[in-house]
């Protein structure tokens, strides 16, 4: 009985002292984790998807970021997407924040088990959320400009318009 007890202590001590270096960085940071990848699957690769932000027409000051937590013993990640446009235009507006919700959901080499993130600037800022009206489960709020322009799409959403991840890559 007394080997028993000190055999489960024992171990218990060497999963601890094991997972003493589990923790991650902060958020915005690259992945510390690496993401293996399917055979035959779609999308693409994160420096890939920053590029093609990049180079798409009608945004500008664009970024997109890991945002890397830790729970317990689970690693956690979402993908932020940020851009400014000078479209008034409701259509553009719309297609501009559906093509980075798809570009994020493509990135192939992070999981984004905690959904993908869009910020979008515009003159005057328009309530990014609102832009979506049929994506039932978006996470947003109306109140100040700088809540107004950021949009957040939980993993569940993003199965459900976007299909499985990663997901096809969006053309520019």
């Amino acid at each position: 009985m007394v080997l028993n007890k000190l055999m489960i202590a024992t171990a218990g001590v060497l999963v601890l002292v094991g997972c003493a270096g589990c923790s991650s960085p902060g958020g915005g940071k690259e992945p510390s984790v690496p993401q293996t990848l399917a055979a035959g699957s779609f999308g693409r690769a994160l420096a890939e998807a920053r590029a093609q932000l990049q180079e798409r027409g009608a945004v500008s000051d664009t970024s997109i970021t890991v945002n890397e937590t830790t729970s317990g013993f689970q690693d956690h990640r979402r993908i932020w997407l940020e851009g400014s446009t000078t479209s008034t235009s409701v259509e553009e507006q719309r297609a501009l924040v559906e093509y980075m919700f798809a570009l994020g959901w493509s990135i192939n080499d992070v999981e984004a088990d905690q959904g993908v993130s869009v910020r979008v600037r515009t003159q005057p800022q328009v309530t990014i959320g609102e832009l979506l009206p049929n994506w039932n489960g978006l996470q947003y709020r109306s109140t100040s400009d700088s809540f107004k322009e950021v949009v957040v799409a939980p993993r569940k959403v993003l199965e459900r318009e976007l299909g499985r991840w990663p997901g096809a890559v969006p053309s520019s």
